[in-house]
């Protein structure tokens, strides 16, 4: 049997939507969009300026040409891709910046170079996946696959036509990357947010797994979904041609059976407690021990007096050996994530987690990187750190200090050949590190 564990945000079903085109409203924005936006008008002092660090070091650092608005990082063959997000706002372009995927040459760490760029202009390009297509007209090429949520218009605009959903290129010399095709997941939907990439071996096919957020919520009008032909949040993309990608299917906040991918079959699904925030982000998955390490992006610590459980979002482990009944059995908070200090300006939140035999590497925003052993799932304890310095948002004007100026690490890969660790940071570009113990 295969399955997919696919993780979308459930505040998706319950924020109510605007009438007005513009990105200052909870039901047109992600909740790390909808916290920056809000940031931006306000004025930080203190918070952890200097970094820190457990059993890691820095070999080097590349401010990306000092370009701000950094998104996740991917590590293949020695190469980094730094994804670039932004959001749409009418009154504030440059939540929307230009400049997509930065392709970096790693092959001597020590000096990472920037050597490409993959861009569809007007979109946001904050997650990529990198791989060997297997199978179709480009097997043995590397593949870039790219997801894109258009900013530069509002979503119902038929401008934003091309600049949402996925972007796929050829990247076998990444220095000379070839855009393929740009999948367009429709009006009125803004794209693709998250994405994995399987290779089905008895189908021989490549596919893509993604969430396009909030799909399946209601325009103003209260019956008219954004998704005008019905899809819904999550989709089964075949990219065996990279060129000629074709959707299968849409999907939740759920466990399927993805045997046949044109009919998905529902196993189960983890759901919050009535006391618990959620805004589950991100996952990665241990296919040995059958465990899902879960990320909930909740940037509301303070829900004090609320009956909601105060604190930011944290890691959280699933026994997936039941598909039809995933069980929580561990967690992990770092000490700041607790909600019960302040430590100054900062975002003291989970991002993306990521499985590395039985560590886990996870990205924290303003706690930097953390590495967590989970040799007992029941009781994760942390083995390693690296928190970068702060750096301050370089995007000009700074009228809106668009971004805090503090360490605000979005994404964390691994490169096994090398056993380095990249992670990027929306202010100060791309970190390379390894571990020390």
């Amino acid at each position: 049997m295969r399955r997919v564990l696919i993780a979308l945000s459930l505040a998706a079903m319950v924020l109510a939507v605007t009438a007005f085109p513009v990105a200052a409203s909870n039901d047109e924005l992600l909740p790390n969009e909808q916290h920056f936006l809000d940031s931006s008008g306000k004025t930080y002092n203190g918070g952890t300026k200097s970094g820190s660090a457990l059993n890691m070091t820095a070999i080097s650092q590349h401010d990306l040409g000092t370009r701000g608005f950094n998104g996740d990082v991917f590590a293949y063959k020695r190469f980094a891709y730094i994804g670039r997000w932004g959001f749409f706002d009418s009154s504030h372009p440059r939540f929307c910046p230009s400049g997509g995927v930065a392709v970096v040459d790693a092959r001597d760490p020590a000096q990472p170079a920037v050597v490409a760029n993959l861009e569809v202009p007007g979109a946001s390009h904050e997650d990529v996946v990198v791989y060997t297509a297997r199978y179709g007209p480009l097997a043995g090429r590397d593949i870039a696959a790219v997801g894109l949520q258009v900013c530069d218009v509002f979503r119902t605009d038929p401008a934003a036509a091309g600049k949402r959903g996925l972007g796929l290129w050829d990247v076998t010399n990444p220095a000379a990357p070839q855009l393929l095709s740009v999948f367009d997941t429709g009006c009125c939907t803004r794209g693709f947010h998250e994405l994995e990439v399987g290779d089905r071996d008895d189908l021989a096919k490549t596919l893509v797994y993604a969430s396009v957020p909030r799909a399946e919520q209601v325009e103003s009008d209260g019956v008219t979904l954004r998704d005008r032909a019905h899809r819904g949040d999550a989709w089964i993309v075949d990219v065996t041609d990279p060129a000629q990608p074709v959707s299968y299917w849409d999907a939740g906040f759920i466990n399927l059976d993805i045997s046949n991918p044109a009919q998905p079959r529902f196993l189960g699904r983890f759901t919050y407690q009535p006391n618990e925030d959620g805004d589950a982000h991100s996952t990665s998955y241990d296919d040995q021990r059958k465990l899902l390490f879960t990320a909930d992006e909740d940037f509301c610590k303070t829900s004090f007096g609320t009956g909601t459980v105060p604190g930011w979002g944290y890691l959280r482990v699933l026994d997936e050996s039941d598909p039809a009944h995933p069980v929580q059995v561990g967690e992990f908070h770092t000490q700041h994530s607790f909600g019960l200090s302040d430590p100054g300006a900062g975002d003291y939140v989970i991002h993306n987690p990521l499985v590395v035999g039985s560590d886990v590497y996870l990205s924290w925003y303003t706690d930097g990187v953390r590495v967590v052993s989970t040799k007992d799932p029941r009781n994760p304890t942390e083995v390693a750190y690296f928190v970068p310095p702060a750096a301050q948002n370089p995007v000009k004007p700074a009228q809106r200090n668009t971004l805090t100026n503090t360490t605000q690490v979005w994404g964390v890969a691994y490169e096994p050949s090398t056993r380095l660790v990249y992670a990027s940071d929306m202010n100060s570009g791309l970190w390379i590190l390894q571990r020390t113990k």
